[in-house]
């Protein structure tokens, strides 16, 4: 049922925006803006579609700075209407209003940094890397310099497939201080989750060293 409401509002802006273009060009005035409208319009109607189906599109950043985008263009357009106010804007300014809540909504949720979409989709592009470089090797290793407070951290992880199990092992030094620690894993998701959870090496880090 929600999923239904979403698919008709799309409709409705999707021909809201049509109407427009056609209106501009049948009284032959203001067809750019019109064509500017219904290109963001698109734009928009991805991202709904994005938040809906719950796909990572484009990102979380771009949709934030478009939800904004979006706030500022009701407001300049509220501004030119109080300049300049007649029925047909101010109509024209109530039904986009309620149009874009809508929509507005869908793109502040989407872009929400509490969003985890955008969180478990990386994992998942992680998960499938990880799995792609353990089909040509049982065993990937990597390293890197990480910046701490406390000096210079080098870090090394390897992972590899023992029966049945990934067997990721994390070793970090510090100041001539060397901690390592190992674990087995049933999956290769729960050992991306640790290797997110305990370093800053991503499945990209043993690509580059493959």
């Amino acid at each position: 049922m929600k999923n239904t409401a979403w698919i008709i509002y799309s409709a409705l802006l999707g021909i809201y925006a049509l109407l427009g273009i056609v209106s501009a060009f049948s009284t032959n005035t203001s067809i750019l803006p019109a064509f500017i409208s219904g290109a963001f319009t698109l734009i928009y109607l991805a991202g709904l579609y994005g938040y809906t189906s719950k796909k990572m599109i484009w990102t979380r950043s771009g949709w934030r700075f478009l939800f904004w985008l979006n706030i500022a263009s009701l407001s300049l357009r509220s501004i030119i209407l109080f300049t300049k106010p007649t029925a047909e804007a101010l109509i024209d300014l109530v039904v986009t209003f309620i149009l874009s809540i809508p929509m507005l909504y869908a793109l502040y949720q989407y872009s929400s940094p509490e969003s985890r979409l955008w969180e478990e989709t990386n994992h998942s592009k992680q998960v499938f890397l990880l799995s792609h470089l353990l089909g040509s090797s049982n065993e990937i290793c990597t390293s890197m310099i990480n910046t701490t407070p406390a000096g210079d951290e080098k870090i090394t992880v390897s992972v590899k497939l023992e029966s049945n199990e990934y067997v990721v092992k994390i070793s970090k030094e510090i100041n001539d201080e060397l901690k390592s620690f190992t674990n087995s894993l049933p999956s290769l998701e729960s050992a991306a989750r640790f290797l997110e959870q305990n370093t800053p090496i991503r499945a990209s880090d043993f690509a580059r060293n493959a």
